[in-house]
């Protein structure tokens, strides 16, 4: 289950390659991974009989020895269970006998240790069956089947025979692993990848290759079983605080610290993985400057962006990598995969999910389309944290790629992956049980402000205020403004939409208040800026009428248009509290249907009440300046200071990989 390919055997299909292997008598291990179709029978465990002839699949064939002294082991699977036979002259008894339920891939470990059978489920010891009456008893080469006693009906991959009976931490430490065939006590490994006509080869340098008759060879849909192997196993990665604690003080700590380091990281092959999965260039300030002061330290960091365009007019640091993940969805034929993924393995659990629950038909046509996504989504990603190998992953949200972050849980299970996720927006108020930090290990916050809302929620994630690296990017700018910090000639009004009035009935009466308030008042050039949700035609209606004029309409950078604003009018976007955190006036529109969450600074609830605040902030400078000091003790709360943000980010961060 590593990737590439997989056998399927229809329940008269066989892989041969020879009947016994005589140089791993009594003590041996099969290990493959199985995905059965039907149904075997259950006979009572039993050392003796020949229960074995009728009711079975069999993976690997029990094959008979000729010597009634003389045994082969075999294997059948099934959807409800896993059973263990012997096969010699008149003799053919289950000796291990193991009911469960197989809906889906599981790696099946059959060891023998002194001629006693021992069944592994995933890396999980969960039967001992009865030890062997027979002299020897040895591992066979028949797949498949076991004619004319029983054929297997279903998926097959990752073959591979020991000389050795392997423990649960070898089992464990390579079941995900894809081998080279020079391990040590390697009999055979099959892969079943490379698709040559008739033949399955074994990566060994015994050459057992196998011979199939009727097998169909299809592409590995389950990609995301993939995961990377260190070079040490779990029982030492797992315990490495005995290390640290027992050793430490023994004069060698950084030489302690060293072993400690390289042993957790073995494995791992980048230290950021940056996921700029959602594209606005706004956000794209949230990952450069943090992704550079990680490189300028000597981190390994990755970027992947939608597409080549989306790291536009930001300059990276030579030791940022950028991959795009529309490169890595054509070489990996992820399509191809995604859908085989979707008819497979997520069709009939929604469709089960559907009827069991009576979702609404117009529902099921959504959550299809959404599910669709999410198998590319997952592939995608799998095949991403394959190649790369990262410690972390640092993204602003997985709200709308779930398929992403379920793919770095998945992975995580055998190479855990911390997910950094840094705030991008307001949260929700206490009216909404919920945030956009799903899957979070640590949540990195612009300010105490927005701890006390996230703290509120019932699946609150740590997390700690760090301060706003895309605004300090901002502030830098600012502060190379002529007479920046001097009080303004008020006359430019930027508008700051947060979203269309065409979609939110809020946005669209905001607008019209501010439409009649503006043109009201002479001597101001006002600006719409649009939120990246909206397009120009949402605003026909105004032009048309004449109370817009197309050229007010604005796609430009945040950034740009807040350099020449003299004065900002909006409501919770989160581009009029950075407006404010730079020392711009903001008022805020509030109707009393409102909610009210998030508005703190000067209000305005009617079109002659924002006329008239503007009138005060253009005339009046003490009223001015008491706004802006209000502003001010909000701003400190929901952002901190803001010179520092990027490296009090990339501190947090270092300090998890130190």
């Amino acid at each position: 289950m590593l990737g590439g390919g997989y056998l399927y055997f229809r329940g008269k299909d066989i892989m041969k390659v020879q009947s016994h292997f005589h140089e791993a008598p009594n003590s041996f291990t099969y290990e493959f991974w199985a995905k059965p179709a039907a149904k075997i029978m259950l006979p009572p465990q039993n050392a003796t009989g020949a229960e074995g002839m009728h009711g079975q699949r069999y993976v690997i064939g029990a094959q008979n020895t000729g010597d009634v002294n003389h045994a082969g082991v075999g294997v059948s699977v099934g959807i409800n269970g896993v059973t263990v036979f012997e096969h010699t002259i008149n003799h053919l008894p289950p000796v291990l006998v193991y009911p469960t339920e197989i809906q889906d891939w599981v790696h099946i470990a059959v060891v023998y240790e002194e001629k006693t059978p021992l069944l592994y489920i995933n890396g999980q010891l969960l039967k001992i069956g009865l030890t062997s009456n027979k002299s020897i008893v040895y591992p066979c080469g028949v797949f498949g089947a076991l004619p004319p006693y029983g054929y297997y009906t279903g998926a097959l991959d990752d073959l591979r025979i020991w000389k050795t009976a392997r423990n649960k931490e070898q089992i464990a430490a390579l079941m995900h692993v894809e081998l080279t065939g020079a391990e040590d006590g390697l009999v055979g490994c099959w892969s079943f990848n490379e698709q040559t006509p008739n033949t399955a080869l074994d990566c060994t340098k015994n050459r057992y290759h196998g011979t199939l008759q009727g097998t169909q060879h299809r592409v590995r849909h389950t990609v995301g079983a993939l995961r990377w192997q260190g070079s040490y196993p779990k029982f030492i990665t797992n315990n490495l605080d005995y290390l640290a604690r027992y050793y430490f003080t023994d004069g060698n700590s950084e030489q302690i610290q060293q072993i400690v380091r390289n042993t957790r990281w073995s494995g791992y092959q980048t230290d950021v993985l940056m996921m700029f999965n959602v594209y606005r260039y706004d956000y794209l300030q949230l990952y450069a400057p943090v992704a550079n002061a990680l490189a300028r330290q000597g981190r390994s960091v990755v970027l992947a962006v939608p597409r080549e365009e989306a790291n536009e007019r930001l300059i990276f640091h030579h030791n940022v990598a950028i991959k795009t993940l529309q490169d890595i969805s054509a070489s990996q034929q992820i399509l191809q995969l995604a859908n085989q993924y979707y008819k497979e393995h997520l069709a009939p659990a929604l469709s089960q999910w559907f009827l069991g629950e009576g979702v609404p038909t117009k529902y099921q046509i959504h959550l299809e389309q959404s599910y669709r996504q999410y198998a590319i989504d997952f592939m995608t990603m799998t095949a991403l944290l394959h190649e790369i190998k990262p410690k972390i992953v640092y993204a602003l949200h997985f709200i709308s790629e779930s398929g992403y972050l379920d793919a770095i849980r998945n992975m995580g299970e055998q190479n855990p992956i911390r997910i950094f996720l840094m705030q991008h927006g307001f949260l929700f108020g206490d009216e909404v049980d919920s945030h956009d930090f799903k899957g979070a290990d640590q949540v990195l916050l612009w300010g105490d402000y927005h701890k006390r809302f996230l703290d509120h929620k019932t699946d609150a994630r740590a997390s700690i205020s760090v301060g706003n690296p895309k605004l300090e990017y901002v502030y830098e700018q600012f502060k190379l403004k002529p007479n920046w910090t001097a009080a303004p000639n008020i006359s430019r009004v930027l508008y700051i939409s947060s979203d269309s009035p065409q979609r939110s009935m809020k946005s669209r009466e905001n607008l019209e208040l501010a439409i009649e308030a503006f043109n009201s008042i002479s001597g101001i050039e006002v600006t719409y800026k649009l939120h990246p949700v909206e397009s120009i035609t949402d605003y026909n209606e105004y032009v048309s009428q004449n109370r817009i004029a197309q050229q007010q309409l604005s796609t430009r950078h945040m950034n740009e248009l807040l350099l020449e604003t003299d004065l900002v009018v909006g409501d919770n976007s989160s581009s009029v509290f950075e407006a404010a955190a730079l020392g711009i006036p903001v008022i805020q529109i509030f109707l009393p249907h409102h909610n009210e969450t998030h508005l703190v600074f000067t209000r305005a609830a009617s079109a002659q009440t924002l006329n008239s605040i503007i009138q005060k902030v253009i005339t009046d400078s003490s009223y001015r300046e008491s706004l802006l000091n209000n502003q001010k003790q909000w701003t400190d709360q929901m952002f901190g200071e803001i010179e520092g943000s990027t490296q009090r980010v990339v501190n947090t961060i270092m300090r998890f990989l130190s």
